[in-house]
């Protein structure tokens, strides 16, 4: 545990924990400064690495070390300071880079679940300076409030916001750290030989597995084939050799800080996650009307002795996301009318069938648009948002069917096409991070389940949207209509 101390209040005395890093701390320590001159220090460390075999065997062993706080200090520690171009002229330069990676560790039994879920710390003192501010006449309650909160552990369990960043960009480094470390264990190794299925291990026990039908698979996992590396999300980089783009995803722990809801979950092993991707790679293109499936494409996984791990994939381009793609696809369809124009005929023909559906009259209220005509416009609008709900349904279905159940269905983008089929609404999954294989009774539970559920859920209101376009134009009834009558055709409108 870190330092406590004792506070008292009059006659009350309660045990508070001194934080490593707060508000006071941060103000020596502007963190993206420290970020600025870690990026210069292990630039340096980089090229040294490169060139200079002494630095090369001086890093290498953090290959095994195990992913924490102090990682990235142990290597500031073991670096030469002479020798090695500039390192020691940097230390000297910018002393708070080596203050700041000296700081304690927070114990990791502080960060539970995890990260961003951590209990916080509370200051008694800030608790009492606000009572004799706004509430001088409630000094027992106060009393009585501090004595529980200490039970409660408040003063002594949980970290500060400033711990939690502190922490999160101290575990961003240790992995800039590990793959500094790979990269000198690469080089140390005379030849890497992958067997028949694209698997090697080297002799630090560093376990690496290609697609070995992928060019260059082999080099795009050693880090100093890399131009850049840039954080896209919390797992997430993205990293550029030459003109190429690729997309690196490390296996989310509890010290990232964008985990799911009430706290992290372990999910597969980058390996597995490779695994699935590959699999569903594998399958023939799936198509279902104007939707088409795709999967992002794996190259490789990595996985370190100590655990840490991660997969790298194909970069794709023109993605478009969940916010944009519906007024974009609207608009292809708009400029291919003809393409559309047998099924708005067919949608207008049966209009006022669905006008009178129950569920018309539930959600359009009457102080809402009462169009009853669909331009091809409107209906272009309608069809761009049946076709956005359906490709993540059958995204959905396609997993399941295949026996895969994914519990963070979160993962996935879309494309606009264009083929020899005409315009067509692409989607494409990815993180693979949550997928777990079920047996085949679980499968047919699933598919009966999801059937069910998104039966329901397209017909009482995700169709239905706010009543509002991103145009700011309102949602017509004549749309509403159109909606049900595409639902209808997909044999997905329920039945009253």
């Amino acid at each position: 545990m870190t330092e406590t101390t004792i506070f008292t209040f009059e006659d009350v005395e309660v045990e508070k924990r001194k934080p490593i890093f707060d508000y006071e701390t941060a103000k020596e320590f502007p963190l993206r400064k420290i970020e600025k001159e870690w990026l210069l220090a292990t630039e340096i460390i980089r090229r040294g690495i490169n060139e200079d075999e002494k630095v090369r065997e001086t890093v290498q062993p953090l290959v095994t070390s195990p992913l924490s706080e102090s990682l990235p200090n142990e290597l500031i520690e073991i670096m030469p300071r002479e020798g090695v171009e500039r390192f020691g002229q940097l230390l000297d330069k910018y002393p708070e880079l080596s203050k700041f990676l000296k700081l304690p560790p927070v114990p990791d039994e502080l960060i539970d679940p995890d990260l961003y879920h951590a209990k916080q710390l509370y200051n008694p003192e800030e608790l009492v300076a606000q009572y004799k501010q706004h509430f001088p006449d409630q000094l027992d309650f106060l009393k009585d409030l501090l004595r529980k909160n200490a039970d409660f552990g408040h003063y002594t369990k949980g970290v500060t916001p400033h711990e939690k960043k502190m922490i999160a960009m101290r575990y961003r480094l240790a992995r800039d750290t590990k793959l500094l470390a790979l990269g000198a264990d690469i080089l140390q190794e005379e030849d890497i030989g992958f067997d028949e299925q694209g698997q090697a291990t080297l002799k630090s026990g560093v376990s690496i597995v290609i697609d070995k039908d992928f060019p260059d698979a082999k080099a795009l996992l050693n880090p100093h084939e890399w131009e850049k590396r840039r954080q896209l999300k919390d797992r997430v980089h993205e990293i550029s050799v030459g003109v190429k783009k690729y997309i690196l995803k490390e296996k989310k722990t509890k010290m990232h800080t964008d985990t799911i809801e009430g706290g992290h979950r372990e999910g597969i092993s980058s390996r597995e996650e490779f695994e699935a991707a590959k699999y569903f790679n594998n399958l023939p293109t799936q198509e279902h009307g104007d939707i088409v499936i795709n999967w992002e494409k794996p190259i490789g996984t990595v996985e370190f002795p100590d655990g840490y791990q991660f997969c790298i994939f194909q970069y794709e381009e023109d993605l478009i996301g969940d916010n944009d793609i519906c007024k974009s696809y609207s608009e292809e369809i708009k400029n291919n009318r003809k393409q559309y124009e047998e099924e708005y005929n067919r949608i207008n023909a049966n209009l006022d069938k669905y006008i009178q559906n129950p569920l018309i009259t539930r959600y359009h209220k009457k102080d809402q648009n009462q169009v009853t005509t669909l331009p091809f416009d409107d209906f272009a609008k309608m069809k761009a948002w049946r076709s956005y709900w359906k490709a993540m349904n059958v995204l959905k279905q396609t997993a399941i069917e295949h026996g895969y159940d994914n519990r963070d269905m979160d993962g996935f983008a879309f494309k606009i096409l264009h083929d020899d089929k005409g315009v067509r609404l692409g989607i494409v999954g990815f993180d693979f991070e949550y997928f777990k294989k079920v047996d085949e009774k679980e499968k047919t539970e699933m598919l009966a389940k999801h059937k069910k559920s998104t039966i329901e859920l397209e017909s009482y209101g995700i169709g239905f949207g706010s009543g509002e376009w991103w145009d700011g134009k309102e949602t017509t009834l004549a749309q509403r209509a159109a909606y049900l009558a595409m639902l209808d055709e997909d044999g997905l409108l329920k039945k009253d």
